[in-house]
């Protein structure tokens, strides 16, 4: 998928123990770039996979471009 809800993602994230070094590496960012991150991790609604800061946090978390794959087709198969 191209574009998931962002809670679906950060519950994959959270599951797999990223979340608190997620946080934190919006730290490294500069303004105006940290706030806009920091905006989309808390109040977004859904996050696009080619999106600035999924390849931000793909560089920091030293993930694969299959990991990040699999973690937004993971995401989107969630139904509550």
């Amino acid at each position: 998928p191209q574009e998931v809800t962002l809670w679906k993602i950060r519950a994959i994230l959270k599951s797999m123990g990223l979340e608190e070094q997620i946080e934190q590496s919006f730290e490294l960012l500069e303004e105006p770039n940290k706030t806009g991150a920091k905006y989309i991790w808390e109040y977004g609604t859904s996050i696009e996979r080619q999106s600035q800061t999924v390849l931000f946090l793909q560089q920091v978390l030293k993930i694969t471009e299959a990991q990040v794959n699999q973690i937004f087709i993971t995401a989107n198969n969630i139904f509550l």
